[in-house]
């Protein structure tokens, strides 16, 4: 799927504004993780034949999770705590130790007070 290699290669670039990155980060949870997900991830593997590397849009996201804008930060939080698990077993604590980094930035996602209560406020939408 050409849009989502697109949506890969934009959610990485640094020289986007608040603006822009907000709006991709959107679209790409409506994609990756909202309702869409199914059908994105079923055109994507059809077109392409291969599955898609989600890693490159937790390495997009990852750097907005200390955005000092807080609408951008939320939104960040919010995709990295749905999209981490997709890509790395976030209950591991042993064996491979290349994801150690998603693994804890998922755990405190997780298990922080003011994380879980965005997550609440944030369930309807």
């Amino acid at each position: 799927m050409v849009y989502g290699r697109e949506l890969a290669t934009q959610i990485t670039r640094t020289d986007l504004s608040l603006l822009q990155l907000t709006s991709l980060m959107i679209i790409s949870g409506n994609l990756i993780v909202g309702r869409y997900k199914n059908d994105f991830f079923r055109q994507y593997e059809s077109e392409s034949g291969e599955p898609m590397n989600l890693k490159t849009f937790i390495g997009g996201i990852v750097p907005w999770l200390s955005s000092t804008q807080a609408f951008s930060r939320g939104i960040a939080q919010l995709l990295a705590y749905e999209m981490i698990p997709m890509v790395t077993d976030v209950e591991s604590r042993d064996g491979d130790d290349s994801d150690w980094f998603l693994r804890s930035v998922f755990r405190f996602l997780q298990n922080n007070a003011d994380m879980i209560r965005l997550r609440k406020k944030q369930a309807d939408y």
